[in-house]
């Protein structure tokens, strides 16, 4: 139930998608003060049909699918302008549950991928994205169950909240070093998920943030919050001096710690850490 009710607030509140249509209302959270112009816009590049809507200060452009149905090709390339507008951003929703998309080119001028942008893109398995995307919102590719390989950027400063959740071909990932925070669930479930490089500048990783993965993997020193439950699930997990580990982080483990050593600079391990192990 929880899950499900998460599912239908960021539905509502974002974007309406009726019919396998979608509607770009609020093409993406954007940035405070940013307004959207009343009304989207549709165009034709290269063959595909887009909608587009424009904020009212002309500095942002998010584009979308004008229909996630129908004979759409597996090979996308996303415009990097529509009407000589500069596109900046991919909308929410922009390519849901679009299943036949096996590959996704998104353009230099976009700076961010909108919430859910590529939801249950089941088929998705390679995205080049663009070196000056800065923002992956929430649910962005959620549930994309065959997305082998993707390369975030060096510009990458905020990872949404189930940004990544349910990418079971997902083997490896390569935290770009500006992002400090790594929410809630933005890894979870990706059960393929081997390796992960955390940046030296980490602070803070989220409640299952890389739950039911067998990862492999250091936390940075000076990480001071590792929330329960970020890797409750058959990890081996080295923590450097200076984290803070939370409450029952290591719960769960089901293939049992058979070796841990604590670091000097850890200063406090908080109750219910080795539970059940």
């Amino acid at each position: 139930m929880k899950k499900i009710t998460k599912r239908l607030c960021v539905a509502v509140s974002v974007l309406s998608v009726a019919a396998g249509s979608m509607a770009v209302n609020v093409p993406i959270v954007a940035p405070a003060g940013i307004t959207w112009a009343a009304d989207s816009q549709s165009v034709n590049v290269n063959g595909v049909e887009w909608k587009y809507s424009v904020s009212s200060d002309k500095s942002l452009c998010a584009v979308a699918l004008k229909n996630t149905y129908g004979e759409l090709p597996a090979q996308v390339t996303v415009p990097s302008e529509v009407n000589g507008i500069k596109v900046t951003a991919v909308a929410a929703y922009a390519f849901a549950y679009c299943s036949n998309i096996e590959s996704v080119v998104i353009p230099d001028s976009v700076t961010i991928i909108g919430s859910s942008a590529f939801r249950g893109c089941t088929d998705l398995k390679s995205v080049e994205l663009s070196e000056n995307v800065k923002e992956i919102q929430q649910y962005a590719f959620e549930e994309c169950s065959n997305l082998e390989e993707i390369s975030l950027g060096n510009e990458i400063e905020k990872i949404g909240k189930y940004a990544f959740y349910g990418c079971n071909s997902l083997e490896s990932v390569t935290i770009p070093q500006k992002v400090t925070v790594i929410d809630e669930e933005t890894f979870g479930g990706c059960t393929s998920m081997k390796s992960v490089t955390f940046p030296e500048g980490l602070q803070s990783i989220g409640e299952f943030a890389f739950y039911n993965s067998e990862l492999s993997t250091e936390i940075p020193e000076g990480t001071f919050d590792v929330a329960s439950n970020a890797f409750s699930d058959k990890s081996d997990v080295k923590y450097k001096s200076g984290c803070h580990i939370e409450d029952g982080v290591l719960v769960g483990v089901e293939a049992g710690i058979t070796d841990l050593v604590i670091p000097e600079g850890v200063t406090e391990i908080k109750k219910y850490v080795f539970y059940n192990n």
